[in-house]
């Protein structure tokens, strides 16, 4: 048992996130929701307001023969529990966001539905808060959408099952996690309050979002998850949320003031968006983040121009990332934490990682995220070995496990942060009495990397660089058409075959250089 890692992770828990914990797993063994009737009941009468013509329509997922796609995995749809592809996949299967995909047509969508109300009483992955809040509110997407094609009967009963999964989702919203999914659970009860015209679950919504939008947007605008993609599905919910309000903004006392808020919010994030992204509009793969899993960043800047909310012009600062563009390359560094101390389930062990692209080609690249199942594979994306950075004997920076946990983290401090010169130091070695010291320097043609290993006993240090697979290494330069990089102070420069993700479970080949070294290394990078 290994002590102080269980120390650190409930260590920097609230309190909060442990006595729902305690409760939520109590409940489950006295009380299940679902026994109670409250699968379907009867909902109140709604209003209906004039369609809505406007919301982002999702990545097409649905296909032909009731097959999905999700994750870059299809199958057939085999019930609703189906965990065969892993149970991220079973989780997209139930937020159902291909009800909205362009390509569905409004008979169709309802008879997936309708589906899913019959089938109700045997869904147990769907009726978990986070796929309720999600499918609660892709479920009003589409009731606002509709044309009038939906017979009042039918009307009724998704009405009466929708009903009955807020009744749900308001038990048992994710205070034990906190983080994103405490947010979305919010977003969720405002957008069902306001539709059903509940006051109870608007207020609790409404304290939710203000509260965790206070907390969780950092003051450049960022996610303090610290993970781009995320970041982008937030603002793209958050937008949603916006928009429905406007619609609802007579129903109930409070929307004028949130309103204000919610657009406040969504303009920071936008601006930290634009400044988090290259030049031809994708993200760095920082953190747990892939690509097609999230809205674009045109989607998102289309759609907040239609909501008249412009991007922030603040600069990237708390949230620990920094953006060097020059003519000829794009360079991200990592100088911050590695996310919120008690729900560091999207970070990995990366502290000071950097990523390159020179002529708008990857050159150091991030290795992503393939996979939420907690297996090597994942171990591997979040640990330091598998970013550009150093490690010391084998050991991650910040101790991350359990493909969602962290122990010990690494703390950082900033000793200089110019256009021109970064330089920082952080202490995540401190078991072994370790500081890794690392300086940027930044001209229009080069960068140079100094790190500085501070170690009493004189342990293996690895530098390491996961290049674009065209690098060849002669001596102690690797080089490429476009670059060339000279290593100094190295013991021993080695290549190995390394694989990357863009998008969950497909690979890329690219090749890893481990630079063994003493305490010094210099690395030039110079564009050619």
């Amino acid at each position: 048992m290994n002590i102080p890692r269980y120390f650190y992770t409930l260590r920097d828990l609230k309190f909060r996130q442990i006595y729902y914990q305690v409760w939520y797993r109590l409940r489950r063994r006295l009380w299940d929701p679902s026994i109670k009737g409250k699968r379907m009941c009867r909902a109140p009468l709604v209003s209906r307001r004039a369609p809505i013509t406007r919301f982002i329509a999702p990545t097409k997922s649905l296909f032909r023969d009731d097959t999905f796609v999700f994750l870059n995995i299809p199958g057939k749809f085999q019930g609703w529990n189906d965990l065969s592809h892993g149970r991220l996949w079973t989780y997209n299967l139930n937020y159902m966001d291909y009800l909205l995909q362009e390509s569905l047509d409004e008979k169709e969508a309802l008879g997936w539905i309708e589906r899913f109300i019959a089938e109700a009483p045997v869904n147990f992955c769907g009726y978990e808060p986070y796929p309720i809040a999600l499918r609660s509110i892709n479920w009003i997407k589409f009731l606002l959408t509709e044309r009038g094609g939906i017979d009042e009967m039918l009307r009724s009963r998704i009405h009466d099952s929708l009903f009955a999964q807020y009744r749900i989702l308001n038990e048992s919203l994710e205070y034990h996690l906190l983080g994103n999914h405490l947010l979305e659970d919010g977003f969720s009860l405002v957008i069902g309050g306001l539709y059903f015209s509940n006051k109870k679950w608007f207020r609790k919504g409404r304290k939710i979002v203000i509260d965790e939008l206070n907390e969780q947007v950092l003051e450049d605008g960022g996610h303090f998850e610290l993970s781009p993609m995320y970041h982008r599905i937030l603002l793209g919910r958050l937008l949603d949320c916006i928009h429905i309000v406007q619609i609802y903004s007579d129903s109930l006392p409070g929307t004028g003031d949130l309103l204000h808020f919610l657009r406040e919010k969504a303009s920071q994030m936008r601006g930290w968006m634009n400044h988090v992204r290259f030049a031809d509009g994708t993200f760095p793969l920082l953190n747990d983040s892939a690509e097609r899993i999230s809205y674009t960043d045109l989607q998102l800047d289309d759609y907040a121009d239609h909501l008249g909310i412009p991007a922030s012009t603040s600069s990237l600062s708390s949230s620990g990332y920094r953006k060097i563009v020059h003519p000829r390359y794009e360079c991200f560094v990592d100088i911050g934490h590695i996310g919120p101390s008690y729900i560091p389930g999207h970070a990995h062990a990366d502290t000071f990682n950097f990523v390159l692209r020179i002529d708008g080609y990857d050159t150091i690249c991030d290795t992503g995220i393939s996979t939420y199942e907690k297996n090597q594979r994942r171990h591997y994306e979040r640990s330091t070995q598998a970013h550009n950075t150093i490690v010391v004997a084998g050991e991650n920076s910040s101790d991350v496990w359990g493909g969602f946990r962290a122990g010990r983290k690494a703390e950082v401090k900033i000793e200089k942060d110019t256009p021109e010169e970064i330089i920082a130091q952080h202490n995540g070695y401190r078991p072994m009495d370790i500081v890794h010291r690392r300086g940027w320097c930044f001209t229009p043609t080069s960068i140079e990397v100094t790190d500085r290993v501070f170690d009493p006993h004189a342990r293996e240090h690895t530098a390491i660089l996961n290049l674009s697979p065209d690098f060849i290494l002669e001596g102690n330069v690797l080089y490429n058409i476009r670059t060339r990089i000279e290593i100094q102070g190295a013991e021993k420069i080695e290549i190995v075959p390394e694989r990357i993700s863009r998008k969950y479970n497909e690979f890329i080949e690219i090749k890893k250089i481990r630079i063994r070294f003493s305490d010094t290394l210099k690395t030039h990078i110079e564009i050619l």
